[in-house]
């Protein structure tokens, strides 16, 4: 286990020392990025310590129209986005070396053919950014309370952070699924766990917040959904 956990350790180490083509391709190469965290047991559930009881303050986020102005340019070359299905076995690499650095919450407890069936529903929609060919990150799209559509995961790997990809990856995103899906709105939740700037990424993006909660660090997804309802129909926050 230790000569194990040192050989991903030094991959990781002699990845930042390489441009980030390079770095994303020896992710890829080498099986993904190593998680600081066990993989989730429920789908909607973060994976957390037990004796926990913290409570996580927690924004609500919503997308009202098509982003105005200008589609905001590729910052570096050898980018595209694609929406091609992904296969159950690639959704997963993808979701785990995006995800667990930051304990995601996700699907790896889903049964194969629920998941397979989850990827093919025409009410789910994911875009996945691609430096050079190899995935570096991917924004998920649910439909599945149309007329509103949800940003259900959003992100990307480790070395892809810090370059200008997130933004450029939620405008494109954000743009297609307008055209393509016409909701009423987009809406997102995001807590502490998603990093200090998320929320600005957000707002920047054209999101506002419509409302604010602490809940509990063992919230599952219908905690957060009903969360969100509550704020919806104007209950004040917490």
């Amino acid at each position: 286990m230790g000569s194990r956990l040192f050989r991903r350790w030094s991959c990781r180490a002699r990845s930042k020392l390489l441009p980030l083509t390079d770095r994303v391709a020896l992710a890829a190469e080498k099986g993904g990025f190593e998680t600081r965290s066990p993989l989730p047991r429920k789908v909607g559930e973060r994976e957390k310590p037990r004796s926990s009881m913290a409570l996580l303050h927690t924004f609500y986020l919503e997308h009202l129209g098509p982003p105005a102005g200008p589609p905001m340019q590729p910052p570096m070359p050898g980018l595209s986005i694609s929406t091609a299905l992904l296969g159950v076995d690639d959704y997963l690499t993808l979701f785990r070396e995006v995800g667990g650095p930051i304990g995601w919450d996700g699907r790896t407890e889903m049964a194969r053919d629920d998941l397979a069936a989850f990827l093919a529903n025409p009410k789910t929609q994911i875009f996945v950014l691609n430096i050079t060919g190899a995935r570096a990150g991917f924004c998920e799209f649910s439909s599945a309370d149309a007329p509103e559509s949800e940003i259900v995961y959003f992100g990307l790997i480790p070395p892809a952070q810090g370059q200008k990809l997130g933004p450029y990856l939620l405008d494109y995103a954000l743009r297609a699924h307008w055209k393509q899906h016409a909701p009423q709105r987009v809406w997102l939740h995001t807590d502490e766990w998603d990093g200090p700037r998320a929320v600005d990424t957000y707002k920047r993006a054209g999101f506002r917040v419509f409302g604010e909660r602490r809940l509990d660090e063992d919230a599952t997804y219908r905690d957060y959904r009903a969360a969100r309802d509550a704020l919806t129909a104007g209950q004040p926050d917490a």
